[in-house]
Protein backbone atom coordinates (compact mmCIF):
# COMPACT_ATOMS: atom_id res chain seq x y z
CA UNK A 1 0.00 0.00 0.00
CA UNK A 2 1.47 3.79 -1.22
CA UNK A 3 0.71 6.71 1.10
CA UNK A 4 -0.78 9.85 -1.05
CA UNK A 5 3.07 11.29 -0.44
CA UNK A 6 4.32 7.72 -2.44
CA UNK A 7 2.09 8.32 -4.91
CA UNK A 8 2.66 11.92 -5.69
CA UNK A 9 6.40 10.77 -5.70
CA UNK A 10 5.57 8.14 -8.34
CA UNK A 11 2.79 10.04 -10.66
CA UNK A 12 4.21 13.73 -10.47
CA UNK A 13 1.17 14.35 -9.31
CA UNK A 14 0.39 17.10 -6.66
CA UNK A 15 -0.97 15.36 -3.54
CA UNK A 16 -3.87 18.60 -3.55
CA UNK A 17 -4.43 16.71 -7.20
CA UNK A 18 -4.31 13.36 -6.07
CA UNK A 19 -6.85 14.15 -2.93
CA UNK A 20 -9.01 16.02 -5.50
CA UNK A 21 -9.20 13.12 -8.03
CA UNK A 22 -10.10 10.73 -4.98
CA UNK A 23 -12.80 12.82 -3.49
CA UNK A 24 -13.83 13.37 -7.46
CA UNK A 25 -14.43 9.56 -7.39
CA UNK A 26 -11.56 9.41 -9.94
CA UNK A 27 -9.55 6.70 -7.76
CA UNK A 28 -10.88 5.35 -4.74
CA UNK A 29 -8.45 4.78 -2.35
CA UNK A 30 -7.65 1.17 -1.63
CA UNK A 31 -8.57 1.11 2.32
CA UNK A 32 -8.63 4.10 4.75
CA UNK A 33 -6.36 3.96 8.14
CA UNK A 34 -8.00 4.49 11.43
CA UNK A 35 -6.82 7.60 11.48
CA UNK A 36 -8.64 8.20 8.29
CA UNK A 37 -5.09 8.10 5.82
CA UNK A 38 -5.78 7.41 1.91
CA UNK A 39 -3.58 4.17 0.93
CA UNK A 40 -3.45 3.02 -2.55
CA UNK A 41 -2.14 -0.22 -4.32
CA UNK A 42 -0.56 -0.96 -7.48
CA UNK A 43 -3.90 -0.98 -9.68
CA UNK A 44 -4.85 2.59 -8.08
CA UNK A 45 -1.60 3.64 -8.76
CA UNK A 46 -1.87 2.60 -12.79
CA UNK A 47 -5.25 4.54 -12.38
CA UNK A 48 -4.19 8.00 -11.53
CA UNK A 49 -1.39 7.45 -14.53
CA UNK A 50 -4.29 6.85 -16.73
CA UNK A 51 -5.72 9.96 -15.27
CA UNK A 52 -2.73 11.86 -15.56
CA UNK A 53 -2.35 10.41 -19.71
CA UNK A 54 -6.10 11.40 -20.06
CA UNK A 55 -5.84 14.67 -18.72
CA UNK A 56 -2.70 15.96 -20.63
CA UNK A 57 -4.71 15.04 -23.96
CA UNK A 58 -6.56 17.24 -22.72
CA UNK A 59 -9.37 15.77 -22.07
CA UNK A 60 -12.19 16.88 -19.31
CA UNK A 61 -12.77 15.34 -15.69
CA UNK A 62 -16.37 13.86 -16.82
CA UNK A 63 -14.63 12.58 -20.35
CA UNK A 64 -12.18 10.49 -18.40
CA UNK A 65 -14.76 9.43 -15.83
CA UNK A 66 -16.47 7.69 -18.83
CA UNK A 67 -12.81 6.10 -20.41
CA UNK A 68 -11.94 4.55 -17.03
CA UNK A 69 -15.72 3.69 -16.57
CA UNK A 70 -15.13 1.48 -20.13
CA UNK A 71 -16.26 4.09 -22.55
CA UNK A 72 -14.17 3.38 -26.17
CA UNK A 73 -11.63 5.30 -25.76
CA UNK A 74 -10.77 5.45 -29.85
CA UNK A 75 -14.40 7.02 -30.26
CA UNK A 76 -13.31 9.86 -27.49
CA UNK A 77 -10.35 10.21 -28.74
CA UNK A 78 -11.52 10.89 -32.83
CA UNK A 79 -14.21 13.70 -31.45
CA UNK A 80 -11.79 14.89 -29.10
CA UNK A 81 -9.44 15.28 -32.21
CA UNK A 82 -11.92 16.94 -34.01
CA UNK A 83 -12.81 19.47 -31.67
CA UNK A 84 -8.97 20.38 -31.30
CA UNK A 85 -8.54 20.65 -35.19
CA UNK A 86 -11.38 23.15 -35.19
CA UNK A 87 -9.77 25.10 -31.91
CA UNK A 88 -6.60 24.78 -33.61
CA UNK A 89 -8.27 26.35 -37.67
CA UNK A 90 -9.59 29.40 -35.36
CA UNK A 91 -6.42 30.03 -33.29
CA UNK A 92 -4.52 30.31 -36.90
CA UNK A 93 -7.53 33.04 -38.30
CA UNK A 94 -7.06 34.49 -35.04
CA UNK A 95 -3.40 34.37 -36.12
CA UNK A 96 -3.52 35.86 -39.23
CA UNK A 97 -5.60 38.38 -38.68
CA UNK A 98 -3.57 39.75 -35.72
CA UNK A 99 -0.62 39.79 -38.27
CA UNK A 100 -2.82 42.02 -40.81
CA UNK A 101 -3.53 44.32 -38.21
CA UNK A 102 0.16 44.47 -36.88
CA UNK A 103 1.15 45.29 -40.21
CA UNK A 104 -1.46 47.43 -41.84
CA UNK A 105 -1.81 49.25 -38.50
CA UNK A 106 -5.24 48.78 -38.23
CA UNK A 107 -7.11 50.54 -35.64
CA UNK A 108 -9.98 48.73 -33.82
CA UNK A 109 -13.07 49.11 -36.18
CA UNK A 110 -10.11 48.00 -38.66
CA UNK A 111 -9.45 44.43 -37.21
CA UNK A 112 -13.11 44.06 -36.63
CA UNK A 113 -13.67 44.45 -40.50
CA UNK A 114 -10.69 42.23 -40.86
CA UNK A 115 -11.79 39.26 -38.50
CA UNK A 116 -15.16 39.27 -39.64
CA UNK A 117 -14.03 39.00 -43.55
CA UNK A 118 -11.40 36.21 -42.46
CA UNK A 119 -14.73 34.34 -40.76
CA UNK A 120 -16.67 34.53 -43.81
CA UNK A 121 -13.82 33.58 -45.84
CA UNK A 122 -13.21 30.60 -43.61
CA UNK A 123 -16.76 29.47 -43.89
CA UNK A 124 -17.17 29.95 -47.20
CA UNK A 125 -14.32 27.33 -47.71
CA UNK A 126 -15.68 24.81 -45.14
CA UNK A 127 -19.59 25.20 -46.67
Amino acid sequence: MHSIGEVSRRTGLPVPTIRFYSDSGLVSPTIRTAAGYRRYDESAVTRFQQVQALRALCLDLPTVARVLGGAALPEIAGAAADGLAEAIADLRLREAVLRRVADRGLDAVGARAALGVARLSAEQRRG
